[in-house]
C-alpha cells in the first residue's frame, strides 16, 4: 500500500483500552519483523504493552478501515526504575509526577502523512496541554478525534519524558517541535544508545539564547555538553546533514 494513496481524514484517532491488547501485539510484532535497522526501535513487551493499556497507561491509536495502524502510549511509571526522570536527574521527590512516553510507531506505508502528530495532539489534549500549530499559533484540529476532552483521575503529572533512537530522526524532530528537549544520551533499551527528551507539563523549558550546532551523531560531543548542563533545542539540516542545537537550560 502506497502511503500517499491513503486519505490522512480517513483515519481515525481513538483512544485504546485493554480489548485492543491483542491487535496491539499484533501491530508492534508487524513493526518490528519490518525495520531495516532493529536498533531504530526497542519492542515493548506484551506485559508492559498490557500495563499501557490499563490504569496506569494512557493510549491512543490510528485506526484505518477498522485496522489500527498506529500506536502512542504513555506509562505513570511512579518511582520504579525505568522512570526516565532519573537519567536525567530530577529529584526524588519529582519522579513520581513523570509520564513517560513509552512507545509510538505507525506501520510504514502509513507513516509521513501525520498520524504520529495526530496521536501525539489527541494525548496532548487529554491530560490538559494544547499545543499551538507552528503556522497558526492555534490549536490544531484533529480528524474524527474521540473524545477531545481531558481525561479524569489520571495521576498529578510535572514532566514529559521519553527516549528516541538517534537514528529516528522524524520521531526526534517530531518530539521537539512538541516542545522537548533532549535532557541526556546514553544506552537504554537492550544497551542501544537512546536520546532523553523531556518538557515540564506547564511549558517549554527556558534556555539561553547561545548555543552551539552539534553533529546529530557526534555523540562525544554531545554527552559533554549534556554533562555541562546544555540541551538540545533544535534540531536543524545544513548541507542534508542534521545538527542538534544545544543551549544552556534554566530550571531543569
Amino acid at each position: 500500500m502506497n502511503s500517499l494513496a491513503i486519505d490522512p481524514g480517513d483515519v481515525c484517532i481513538v483512544r485504546l483500552n485493554a480489548q485492543k491488547l491483542t491487535e496491539l501485539i499484533d501491530l508492534q510484532n508487524e513493526v518490528s519483523a519490518r525495520l531495516i535497522m532493529p536498533e531504530f526501535y526497542a519492542a515493548v513487551a506484551d506485559a508492559k504493552l498490557e500495563e499501557l493499556l490499563g490504569e496506569d497507561g494512557l493510549c491512543f491509536g490510528a485506526e484505518h478501515a477498522g485496522r489500527l495502524v498506529g500506536f502512542f502510549g504513555v506509562l505513570f511509571v511512579g518511582e520504579r526504575e525505568e522512570n526516565v526522570g532519573r537519567d536525567i536527574g530530577l529529584p526524588p521527590q519529582e519522579l513520581s509526577l513523570v509520564a513517560y512516553f513509552k512507545a509510538v510507531f505507525v506501520l510504514p506505508e502509513y507513516r509521513k502523512i501525520g498520524l504520529q502528530r495526530r496521536m501525539f495532539h489527541a494525548l496532548f489534549s487529554s491530560i490538559g496541554i494544547v499545543l499551538p500549530s507552528k503556522q497558526t499559533n492555534s490549536p490544531v484540529l484533529i480528524n474524527n478525534l474521540q473524545p477531545t476532552s481531558i481525561i479524569s483521575g489520571l495521576p498529578p503529572i510535572k514532566w514529559l519524558c521519553a527516549t528516541v533512537s538517534p537514528h529516528n530522526e522524524t520521531s526526534l524532530r517530531s518530539f521537539i517541535d512538541w516542545g522537548f528537549c533532549i535532557g541526556g544520551l546514553k544506552p537504554k533499551d537492550f544497551g542501544w544508545l537512546r536520546y532523553l527528551v523531556v518538557r515540564r507539563f506547564e511549558s517549554y523549558l527556558p534556555c539561553l539564547a547561545e548555543g552551539i550546532s552539534v553533529a546529530l551523531h557526534d555523540y562525544k560531543t554531545q554527552i559533554d555538553l549534556l554533562s555541562r548542563g546544555w540541551v538540545g533545542t533544535k534540531l536543524e539540516n545544513s548541507n542534508s546533514n542534521p545538527y542538534v542545537y544545544y543551549t544552556h537550560a534554566k530550571g531543569l
